[in-house]
């Protein structure tokens, strides 16, 4: 006899709060779905998981996550290594939860015909955390032009034009859509959207009301901005240190340090700025070789800082 599944239709009231998980977990999920994370009803199943898969590059960023999921979601990560038609060639962790009631009733929520849907209702419910997690996930911070760019290629056209809505009115913060044409292996042009704050002021604004709520120090790097000028530059550091005095160390090793000891040849060489400088950039290493600095003790962590392929020192975000 065939078993006939019947899907789960949560009743019309169930709002968000009545969703029986913790508040951060749900702020976790509620970033994460503006990010790399979705939840999928699975064919032959009545309820939802959620699934996120990230960069072995940012195993300890999803290492956290999982930490935070896990008591109450369950599940199992798996590691995949790419395979030959892999466009990137780093191997992906994967984390899945179990299927959950709960998830399924978010799940309605923030998604139609099993697809993220951005809608105001439940951008209505995000908090600081959520943005947080967003930035962390896709966030892209430009260390040439300190321009901040979600890269909010999953979304269409219009649901940005709710984002940038949401954006102003709850948060204040004027974003504006910039097309990204991502070429694609047949030659064709994919166009996408992403958003890209109006201004430097609306960003710092951003960054310095999530900063508390970054929570490895391999984020770091999405939220230092760089510029030329040493004054500048150290307040922007003496803002992060204040921000995540838990990750005082890391910052003084990462970005303190090499600011100290390198801040003379930024200021003699206006073509580079800090950013040069705690990214290792070529441009940086050729001026420092040419002038005789020893960079045998480079004091940067080359496993604390990951530059996005968004991001690289000739990328100008138009």
């Amino acid at each position: 006899m065939e078993i006939i599944i019947k899907s789960f239709y949560p009743p019309e009231h169930k709002r968000f709060g009545q969703i029986q998980l913790s508040p951060r977990l749900k702020q976790i999920v509620l970033g994460s779905l503006l990010g790399d994370g979705s939840l999928k009803i699975a064919k032959g199943y009545k309820n939802a998981r959620f699934c996120e898969k990230h960069s072995i590059v940012q195993e300890a960023y999803f290492n956290w996550k999982v930490e935070e999921l896990k008591p109450e979601l369950k599940g199992s990560v798996v590691l995949s290594k790419p395979d030959i038609k892999s466009y990137s060639k780093k191997s992906k962790l994967l984390y899945q939860s179990a299927v959950h009631e709960e998830l399924t009733i978010l799940h309605h929520l923030t998604h139609e015909k099993n697809q993220k849907l951005i809608k105001r209702t439940w951008l209505n419910n995000i908090d600081t955390l959520a943005l947080a997690v967003w930035w962390c996930d896709d966030g892209s911070l430009n260390f040439v032009t300190n321009q901040g760019v979600f890269c909010t290629d999953g979304f269409s056209h219009s649901e940005l034009v709710i984002l940038v809505n949401y954006l102003a009115v709850d948060w204040k913060l004027d974003c504006k859509i910039i097309e990204a044409p991502i070429k694609l292996a047949n030659g064709q042009i994919d166009m996408k959207y992403r958003l890209r704050f109006a201004t430097i002021l609306f960003f710092e604004s951003f960054l310095l009301t999530i900063m508390p709520l970054i929570p490895v120090p391999s984020m770091l790097y999405k939220v230092m901005l760089c510029y030329r000028d040493p004054k500048q530059q150290q307040r922007w550091i003496s803002e992060v240190k204040k921000a995540l005095p838990n990750f005082a160390s890391e910052i003084n090793h990462i970005y303190e340090r090499p600011f100290e000891r390198y801040a003379t040849l930024v200021e003699q060489n206006p073509t580079i700025n800090f950013g040069h400088v705690f990214f290792k950039a070529p441009k940086f290493l050729s001026l420092a070789a040419a002038a005789g600095l020893d960079l045998s003790d480079y004091p940067v962590d080359e496993g604390a800082i990951q530059i996005d392929a968004e991001t690289s020192e000739n990328d100008i975000v138009q």
